[in-house]
């Protein structure tokens, strides 16, 4: 179970002095209920964070890898823990102050599929950039689209065993390059001659099968409506179009559940009543090449800020407030029917989870 590092409590300390301690993000939880505590049981660097909850990986063999850092986001840790043992080995240390290319964050983090190959999506100030290294030498770093702005959309394909990625080089835009945004296919060791499959930018990539890599092109408008747009940058043929109401911007982040996905849109509701964020979540069936809206069923789907959701194959679990009266909006809902249960609580969960 993973929770965002803004959850905290006050304490008392043993003087008397008041302190806030960040509560447990990364909790392993065996058949037998007992539980471990994977970031406070670290005994390598304390306090360690993690800023996201993608920055966990488990290995076949029940390793498990993460990402964290020293609380200031400085200094980076890629860490393996052993269940079996209970014990937390460095895999590798990226100093922020240190480095040559002055790494400010970590923003994403996947693992090839044989459990030989880390991606690390890095930022700083003015680059985004891949970071490709074997997990058995992390000292044989391959580095993609390190330019202004750089790497944004970026996938590791499971299913071909290739990486995408989509660079926006700030440099070309300045110059008035004709293709100052590209899309890459490179093959899982980052070291092959990048291909270019797209002379445009993604911001976000979702692979599916081995020849579904999508991702998300567009949100057109007209007076009623807005249609966001899905496409298949290995084939252009293949496109999803779906309706989204007008006043809704940009998803903010989703959910892949094997060939469907799950994309939250939100939008501000009117200034003069406090520009509160809503979200809503849309279902998108890679196989029968649709989308539709999995909470339009949901009283005031359109007045619900999420504070959290989470999706399996069979539902998709939401909590947050409705803003029509300020009650808890917590709903199961079928995502046969689409029918929503209200889950009984009187407040909105900090976090939500599938099981």
């Amino acid at each position: 179970m993973y929770f965002d590092d803004w959850s905290y409590t006050a304490v008392t300390l043993e003087d008397g002095s008041g302190d806030y301690w960040n509560l447990s993000q990364a909790i392993l939880v065996h058949s037998d209920n007992s539980y471990e505590d994977i970031l406070l049981s670290d005994p390598l660097k304390t306090p360690n964070y993690m800023r996201k909850k993608d920055n966990i990986k488990f290995m076949k063999d029940g390793t498990i890898l993460y990402v964290c850092d020293d609380g200031g986001a400085k200094d980076f840790y890629l860490n393996k823990y052993d269940p079996s043992t209970k014990t937390t080995t460095e895999v590798c240390h990226i100093s922020n102050e240190s480095e040559a290319d002055s790494v400010g964050s970590i923003l994403g983090f996947q693992l090839s599929n044989d459990d030989k190959y880390i991606y690390l999506n890095c930022a700083n100030d003015t680059e985004c950039y891949l970071k490709v290294f074997p997990l058995n030498n992390p000292n044989d770093v391959v580095v993609l689209g390190k330019v202004k702005y750089g790497v944004h959309g970026w996938t590791y394909n499971p299913y071909d065993d290739y990486l995408y990625y989509s660079v926006r080089d700030g440099n070309k835009e300045a110059l008035k390059d004709p293709t100052p945004s590209q899309t890459f296919k490179v093959d899982k060791t980052g070291k092959g001659t990048p291909e270019v499959i797209l002379d445009d930018f993604c911001y976000s990539i979702v692979s599916t099968a081995k020849d579904q890599v999508w991702t998300i092109y567009a949100v057109s408008k007209d007076e009623s409506t807005k249609t966001a747009t899905i496409k298949n940058i290995l084939d252009s043929s293949d496109k999803i179009e779906f309706d989204i109401p007008s006043n809704f911007e940009y998803h903010k982040k989703y959910i892949q559940v094997g060939t469907n996905f799950y994309l939250e849109y939100h939008h501000y509701q009117d200034p003069n009543q406090g520009n509160t964020l809503f979200e809503n979540i849309y279902s998108i069936n890679t196989t029968s090449m649709t989308g539709e809206n999995v909470m339009q069923k949901v009283p005031h789907w359109d007045k619900i800020a999420l504070s959290s959701w989470s999706v399996n194959e069979n539902y998709l679990f939401i909590a947050g407030t409705d803003y029509t009266d300020n009650s808890a909006a917590n709903y199961k809902i079928d995502l046969t029917t689409l029918e929503p249960t209200k889950i009984d609580s009187g407040t909105a969960f900090a976090c939500i989870a599938a099981l």
